[in-house]
């Protein structure tokens, strides 16, 4: 139950207006760690160590009484905090339960989406009632949500999916190789089907860097065979939608690769960072709640509009639509300034490093920009990372004690 609830976290018996992530998983990971603390498996790696320092830090560094209530205040400060019970808890999770159990996930994704294309009344009977809000309109250009919110969120955990036979249990998957297969094709499948640019970027970046890994002739020729695919897809959706946010976007890279630094859905996930940094040499510590203000704003958007070349028509978005590109990363640094920026290092840092690191980054990386720092799923990232360098210590460790060309330990 507690890996579902990171894996969809969006859903929820009892969804509380006006949240994107249900505290589900929130809740279920104090529980998670207390049951197997009884067990014996209380003691914390030294990643997590940091991990929960970090939260208590973020905690303590805002004063309560400078935001409207305990609940803001919860709800701005303690996504670090939040963030390192959940990784606590998975890391004890994920030796437990099958890799089956991410299929599930899969498919509830891809059956959702073909659902509220095909059945949109018995989405809305079914589905719908678990979600605090239902962000779709088939007349518009946004693209079905299914079991999240916004159509990104859906292909953020696409992307995820599409990674986590590499990363997660990899003998195991070895092992399975169809469902591998009918994994990865799910993920793909919806993340088309949801039509979301930077979830469909996502997806794309961390399959490239899987097959990149261990490159060899083989694999130059599928990353030819994918990127031939790609621009076959583009062609036919540039001529099957030539008014959509999709084929704009490839019609204009297509033309300019730096395009799309400008396009708009990608500039508002990036722009709040590019604001926040900007902010760090005004307010180097943070100004302790972490808000957007108009001044903030304005400076930032008029330093970055300026290198970036921005027209008059993203900058007014930008400003106009500050709240969307206010996610917890932009705004941790606007809180913590060097802090906060030190926080975000250690995060990267840490996912970055043993085996399949750059995929791991790069999921990251993506997840931070498309949703908040409370996901639990982006917490799920880093708690693989911990256990990918737990592994490899553990392999290195039986290597030196047997000699050269020791066998390798497997996973738990």
């Amino acid at each position: 139950m507690f890996v579902l609830a990171v894996l969809m976290p969006y859903l929820s018996p009892r969804p509380i207006a006006g949240m994107d992530v249900q505290p589900v998983a929130m809740a279920l990971a104090p529980v998670m760690i207390a049951s197997r603390w009884l067990a014996g498996e209380g003691r914390l790696r030294r990643a997590e160590w940091w991990l929960v320092l970090i939260g208590l830090g973020s905690l303590a560094y805002c004063l309560p009484f400078r935001f409207a209530g305990v609940a803001e205040y919860i709800r701005v400060c303690a996504p670090l905090a939040i963030g390192a019970a959940i990784v606590v808890g998975l890391n004890r999770a994920l030796r437990l339960v099958s890799p089956a159990v991410v299929m599930v996930a899969a498919a509830a994704y891809l059956g959702a989406v073909l659902v509220q294309l095909a059945l949109p009344g018995v989405y809305s009977a079914v589905v719908a009632p678990f979600l605090s809000e239902v962000r779709y309109d088939p007349t518009a250009m946004r693209g079905p949500n299914g079991i999240a919110v916004e159509p990104s969120m859906v292909g953020n955990v696409c992307a995820l999916f599409i990674a986590l036979p590499a990363l997660y249990r990899e003998s195991w998957w070895k092992e399975r190789p169809a469902l591998g297969l009918a994994l990865r094709t799910m993920a793909a499948v919806t993340a088309v089907l949801t039509a979301s640019v930077t979830g469909i970027l996502s997806c794309v970046a961390v399959a490239a860097a899987l097959y990149l890994r261990g490159f060899d002739a083989r694999v130059l020729w599928r990353v030819l065979g994918i990127g031939g695919a790609v621009l076959l897809a583009g062609w036919v959706a540039i001529r099957l939608e030539p008014g959509g946010r999709l084929g704009d976007l490839l019609a204009g890279v297509s033309e300019n690769p730096l395009w799309i630094l400008t396009e708009l859905s990608i500039v508002l996930r990036y722009a709040g960072g590019l604001v926040s940094l900007s902010n760090l040499g005004a307010s180097p510590l943070g100004d302790g709640i972490g808000q957007l203000t108009p001044a903030i704003v304005d400076r930032g958007v008029a330093f970055w509009a300026n290198l970036l070349n921005w027209d008059s028509y993203y900058v007014s978005a930008v400003a106009g639509y500050i709240e969307a590109t206010a996610s917890g990363l932009s705004s941790l640094v606007i809180r913590a300034g060097i802090f906060g920026l030190a926080a975000i290092v250690f995060l990267f840092v840490l996912v970055s490093r043993g085996r399949y690191g750059l995929v791991r980054t790069l999921l990251a990386a993506t997840m931070l920009i498309n949703v908040s720092l409370a996901t639990p799923f982006v917490w799920l990232v880093f708690s693989l990372g911990i256990l990918a360098q737990a592994a490899d210590s553990e392999t290195a460790v039986a290597s030196s004690a047997r000699g050269p060309g020791a066998g390798q330990v497997s996973w738990p």
